[in-house]
């Protein structure tokens, strides 16, 4: 059956079940050992990424667990102005892990709402008969960001802890209740507990523990300082996971060749330095070359220049940067899509700087990061736990991220570049489009005024003809109203009325004619204007099937709208052939308008 079990951890800290893959460190790991045994207080320190939490998880702890003590881990967790949390709080939450050993005991019956660490200890070891204790407080730097009073009361319980075996108050109520004589836990009460206590914390921070010597003047008395792996610490590192066979692994057995170790560990090296989680990055890497190649069984120096997932060879740059570099693009894909943009811009913009030909890294407080960028915890600890990024306690209150190494600087960086290189391309397109629609705009305009300006003459010439056709109508009144006053004059004067009316009759002629020539002029002026629309018309359905394959269904539609206007102002105006082209381009609206109504079902308008 396949296994699950990975030979590199990646970037999260070694468990107790990964200790036959923790290598590189047994010099620290016994000298640590030996401080523990001989002191109850001690303190590790080191940089952030140099595998302090590895160290005890994997190195140290087992042993202690061995011995019959119980490890208590605790993280007092950064304080914010928001929060409810106390030290105490979260040092008993880690106790507590099973509510039933925090239910009451004699204690409670000698003193009443006690709330001190002595207390929950000792009725932790009551109730579970575990009296040897080992206290482990990772990022112990914590505690120093939550208000003064609650520093003080903690560093008083945790003195009380490690140097009273029973507190004077159950003293003095042991004396004074003596029907508590024969109960059963009384002898639990005076057993001594054996607690053990190691605090790790960032050298950065270290200083601080000055400020408990007051109450814990032991508290600087028995430190080690973690460093980073030697070179051939690292080595061990590399080459010991690959090659063990105690457990079954997703990935048979792999070798290193000598070349191919060294030049690993020239990339690591910096100032002479080599951090675990970047070490982690480039195994893991080489671990699932492997698992994808099964007959593979060593790695030389031909594969530590094959970076990316499934081994795509590149000549750009240094091939072990790639593979940095892919870590960082897989770490961002490994989130939720919505989120991804958004943490690209955190992260590129906010937490590395472009200094000279490289960069430095920058930090961001917790509420910055959640007020700007709406970014919640639970995505910010999914980073922290992937190795991109690191907190640092903010002494204020909260945390501040940042990059977990150096190397990240650079794959940020260049994601960044090709973000904003990306940005000027769609400015740039961006404003091309502009200025097309702006000609396209143009253009228009300049045919709308052409068309107004025709529009107008037309209307000029039917006013002129309506005129013609008002003056002709004028006269053939006045001729009628002389035929009438002739008509009188006839019956008055017969010979001189027949005459008179053969006048009229001839004036009444010229004039109907006169009347008719208007009228066809009016209709020929029509048939103009239908014939000079027709071209309009064709111009606008032009346009609408262009715009509809473009995919612009609105202007396209405002196009077939204006065409089917003309159409019906001007369809029945013209002579036969034009009312024909007429009918014609109706016929081409219809088939335009159905690519319109297409489009829009396919959701492919723009």
């Amino acid at each position: 059956m396949p296994s699950n079990n990975k030979r590199y951890p990646g970037p999260k800290p070694f468990t107790a079940s990964q200790a036959h893959l923790f290598h590189g460190r047994e010099s620290e790991a016994k000298r640590l050992t030996r401080l523990m045994s001989e002191q109850q207080l001690t303190v590790l320190y080191g940089r952030s990424g140099y595998g302090k939490s590895s160290l005890l998880n994997a190195a140290v702890l087992p042993s202690f667990q061995a011995e019959g003590y119980h490890v208590i881990n605790v993280r007092l967790g950064a304080w914010t102005p928001e929060s409810t949390n106390t030290p105490l709080r979260g040092t008993v939450h880690a106790l507590a892990e099973n509510p039933d050993d925090m239910r009451s005991t004699v204690l409670d019956e000698l003193v009443q709402w006690d709330n001190s660490l002595w207390y929950y200890t000792k009725t932790f070891a009551i109730n579970t008969q575990r009296p040897r204790l080992l206290f482990v407080f990772d990022q112990f730097e914590e505690l120093f960001t939550y208000p003064l009073k609650e520093v003080e009361r903690y560093e008083a319980g945790l003195a009380e802890l490690l140097k009273t075996n029973l507190p004077q108050r159950y003293r003095d109520q042991l004396t004074q209740k003596t029907e508590l004589a024969n109960h059963p836990q009384r002898p639990a009460v005076f057993e001594r507990l054996d607690i053990k206590v190691v605090i790790a914390i960032r050298s950065n921070r270290f200083h601080l523990l000055e400020r408990l010597t007051p109450t814990l003047p032991q508290i600087l008395q028995n430190t080690l300082e973690l460093d980073a792996l030697t070179r051939e610490g690292a080595r061990t590192a590399i080459v010991e996971p690959a090659r063990d066979i105690a457990l079954a692994y997703e990935c048979q057995p792999f070798t290193y060749t000598t070349q191919a170790q060294d030049e690993i560990l020239d990339f690591l090296t910096q100032e002479d330095k080599i951090e675990g989680i970047l070490l982690q990055m480039l195994c893991a890497h080489f671990e699932r070359m492997v698992l994808q190649d099964p007959s593979r069984t060593s790695i030389d120096l031909v594969d530590i220049r094959i970076p990316g997932a499934g081994g795509q060879a590149t000549t750009d740059g240094d091939p072990l940067e790639a593979i940095v570099d892919y870590y960082y693009r897989a770490r961002i894909d490994d989130l939720p899509d919505e989120q991804e943009e958004t943490v690209k811009r955190f992260i590129e913009d906010n937490l590395v700087q472009q200094v000279g030909s490289g960069g430095m890294r920058l930090s961001m407080h917790q509420a910055q990061i959640k007020d700007r960028f709406g970014i919640e915890a639970d995505i910010l600890n999914t980073l922290v736990q992937n190795g991109l990024l690191r907190t640092e306690p903010f002494l204020r209150g909260g945390v501040t991220y940042e990059l977990t190494h150096d190397r990240l600087i650079t794959p940020v960086l260049k994601s960044r570049a090709i973000y904003e290189a990306g940005q000027a391309d769609r400015l740039q397109a961006e404003l091309e489009e502009e200025a097309r629609k702006r000609k396209e705009a143009e253009a228009l305009r300049e045919k709308a005024e052409v068309a107004q300006k025709e529009a107008e003459a037309e209307r000029t010439r039917a006013q002129q003809a309506e005129g013609q056709a008002h003056y002709a109508r004028q006269v053939a009144e006045e001729q009628r109203q002389e035929a009438e006053h002739a008509k009188v004059a006839a019956q008055r004067n017969e010979k001189r009325a027949t005459r008179l009316a053969w006048i009229a009759a001839a004036t009444l002629v010229v004039a109907l004619g006169l009347g008719a020539f208007a009228w066809y002029s009016l209709l020929t002026v029509k048939s103009e204007r239908a014939e000079k629309n027709l071209i309009v018309c064709k111009e606008f359905l032009v346009d609408a099937r262009r715009l509809a394959k473009a995919n612009y269904c609105s202007s396209a539609t405002e196009k077939i709208g204006r065409a089917a206007q003309l159409i019906d102002d001007f369809g029945t105006l013209g002579n036969t052939a034009t009312c024909a082209a007429y009918n014609r381009e109706a016929a081409t609206l219809e088939t335009i308008k159905a690519i319109v109504t297409n489009k829009e079902k396919q959701g492919a308008c723009r």
